[in-house]
């Protein structure tokens, strides 16, 4: 018996009501889309970096070093693939991450572009395929923000302000990071300029 006389005599509490599971949501379809081109990509992620470690002969250390970033490659995306097929929290991070990367890595090319086409007037087609690539990780970015689409990855409880500013930071630090490797692997191969 409970300390409240107003308390009904057949149930002690309402702690011991537990709600029943809420059933599963199902996956969006372009989730599932996404889920696919992921596998695919990882895929050819593995079958490249193979390719590249056995065609290494005069390469050793490049070829091997080339290899190991595309197997790297091919476990996150891998890992991303599974990650949104089951729903998971780390597979939205790390989906909405890779495509705000590639957005970033294609603006900066276009950008790069637009200052190298004083030197070379040929470059119509790198507007354009830098482009589309960018526009459709920002279009990707935008479907992963969708409300069904947070809800299903359990993520509907962060404000959309929330989630973009951590993607933001997150984004602008794997820049970074990916830009000082960058900066070192052209310093370890080409030297310092003005040796």
């Amino acid at each position: 018996m409970t300390e409240n006389p107003f308390d009904s005599p057949t149930l002690d509490t309402t702690e011991d009501v537990k709600t029943p599971p809420s059933k599963p949501m199902k996956r969006p379809l372009g989730v599932t889309i996404l889920m696919v081109l992921l596998g695919v990509t990882a895929l050819v992620c593995l079958a490249t970096g193979v390719k590249v470690v056995s065609a290494a002969s005069g390469l050793e250390v490049l070829g091997a070093a080339l290899g190991g970033l595309m197997f790297l490659l091919a476990g996150l995306v891998l890992a991303t693939a599974i990650g949104m097929s089951t729903g998971e929290k780390w597979g939205w991070w790390l989906g909405t991450v890779g495509y705000a990367i590639s957005a970033v890595v294609n603006g900066v090319n276009l950008i790069t572009i637009a200052i190298m086409s004083q030197q070379n007037s040929a470059v119509g087609s790198l507007y354009t395929k830098h482009g589309l690539r960018g526009f459709f990780a920002l279009l990707i970015v935008a479907y992963l923000f969708q409300g069904h689409v947070l809800r299903f990855f359990g993520l509907q409880d962060w404000g959309k302000g929330k989630l973009f500013g951590v993607l933001a930071g997150v984004t602008l630090g794997c820049c970074v990071v990916l830009a000082i490797i960058g900066g070192v692997v052209q310093v370890l191969m080409f030297g310092v300029a003005g040796e």
